[in-house]
């Protein structure tokens, strides 16, 4: 852990699927940076590995988490993709509660704020837009229309898999924390298929350091974490479960 100072250390972990071998590297990686927190910016089960594990590990570390699009969808159990089915029948009743109590929004400290999607709808891209097929990079104008006035210096988020720091119309601060346990995937939902690649198997985490104040928080350091795990065991898992394209993901960080 990071002495005390003016200076509060945070780690935001995002997107995680379910891919409890990549939690337990980034885990590691963290306890190595040495933080203050570590919050959950959810979508923490659906996938095609070890939904059950990973909800064991999030539940014994007790981090600060919110419920991702996917974390809803698969306590809802209604219109259950293929990833969503499978942390669905791998959950036992009280992890289930768990992803259940999860809020939409954390607070991080006044001045910060913490969601999956973005401020308005956990399954938005706040720092990404569809074109041609895949992600852009959003503009400014269309990331503080996202922001729907939240208040803050800066939103710190997931849903997109992809890391990124960058600022808002309106000079608010966003910060994407990528995935730790997914790093290329397909997507058929509105307002098009589009494809969404790293292209890299390393899982991803983001450090922030920043200052409290009376007048709200200053963020003084942004750092993207990349860390590799054992994801060839992650793609067999995905291969012993009937989803080779989720293996492709795994292996290559890149939709097949």
């Amino acid at each position: 852990m990071p002495s005390e100072s003016a200076v509060h250390r945070l780690a935001v972990v995002s997107d995680i699927h379910g891919n409890v071998a990549a939690l337990e590297a980034v885990v590691s990686d963290i306890a190595r940076v040495g933080v203050h927190e570590v919050l959950n910016l959810g979508d923490v089960a659906s996938g095609a590995l070890w939904p059950a594990e990973t909800l064991e590990l999030l539940m014994r570390e007790g981090w600060r988490s919110a419920r991702g699009n996917h974390d809803r969808v698969v306590v809802e159990g209604r219109r259950l993709g293929p990833s969503d089915a499978h942390a669905r029948a791998s959950l036992g009743p009280e992890q289930l509660a768990w992803m259940a109590a999860l809020p939409e929004r954390i607070d991080v400290t006044p001045g910060i704020v913490a969601v999956h999607g973005s401020p308005r709808a956990d399954d938005e891209y706040l720092t990404h837009s569809v074109q041609g097929g895949t992600l852009r990079l959003a503009r400014p104008a269309e990331v503080a229309r996202r922001l729907d006035g939240t208040p803050a210096v800066a939103v710190l988020c997931g849903h997109t898999h992809l890391p990124v720091s960058m600022q808002s119309d309106d000079g608010t601060a966003v910060i994407g924390a990528g995935s730790v346990g997914l790093q290329a995937y397909e997507d058929d939902a509105p307002p098009s298929p589009h494809l969404v690649q790293n292209g890299t198997p390393d899982a991803s985490y983001v450090v922030i350091d920043f200052e409290r104040a009376p007048t709200g928080a200053r963020i003084v350091g942004v750092q993207h974490r990349r860390v590799s795990y054992d994801h060839e065991a992650a793609a067999r898992r995905a291969e012993t479960v009937g989803r080779p394209d989720v293996a492709v993901a795994l292996r290559t960080g890149q939709v097949s």
